[in-house]
């Protein structure tokens, strides 16, 4: 839909003129696969554009909520999920101060990959950074159901930059607590 079309590009003033003018229903309506204007605008949009969408979004009491939090069907991704993918460590930010941590805590579809996972497999370290910042390392060591751990999806996608990040910071904590 033009509601879609604008949130993957991060226009916000399209979006506004769509709720005006067609309504609110129409900016809720999914794609097939159950994803939502919030969905796009974490996935597609620039950083900054992204992030403008999805403050539109919980800024209208009719699609905050709703939108926002909404996962979608096959994947059962959310908006923390997209925005760890891309690297969007400003996004992620804003989704923690905004939905709070048990949100970004989340799993993909049946207990998989958790946005340290996503951010193993893509590489990103400033993502990793942050989701430590913001949920402790013990989250980034986490095992999905699987039993894979980032760092083991890290080995399995050859991120050696973020596998050298796993081992220094190991060696920091064994440093800090010997024994």
């Amino acid at each position: 839909t033009a509601a879609h079309q604008a949130a993957e590009h991060g226009d916000v003033a399209m979006l506004q003129y769509l709720n005006q003018s067609v309504g609110r229903l129409f900016l809720r309506t999914p794609r097939k696969d159950g994803s939502t204007i919030a969905h796009l605008a974490a996935r597609a949009g620039s950083e900054s554009s992204g992030l403008r969408v999805l403050k539109l979004i919980a800024a209208d009491p009719g699609l905050g909520a709703v939108l926002l939090r909404r996962r979608t069907f096959h994947d059962k991704d959310t908006i923390a999920h997209s925005a760890a993918v891309r690297g969007n460590v400003e996004m992620l930010r804003w989704i923690h101060a905004t939905l709070g941590a048990d949100f970004l805590r989340q799993r993909r579809k049946q207990g998989l990959s958790s946005i340290a996972h996503l951010a193993a497999a893509e590489g990103s370290i400033a993502t990793l950074e942050v989701i430590v910042e913001l949920l402790g390392w013990r989250f980034v060591i986490e095992p999905d159901d699987n039993g894979d751990t980032p760092e083991v999806v890290a080995t399995q996608c050859e991120q050696q930059d973020v596998l050298l990040w796993f081992y220094d910071k190991k060696r920091r904590l064994r440093e800090k607590h010997p024994g």
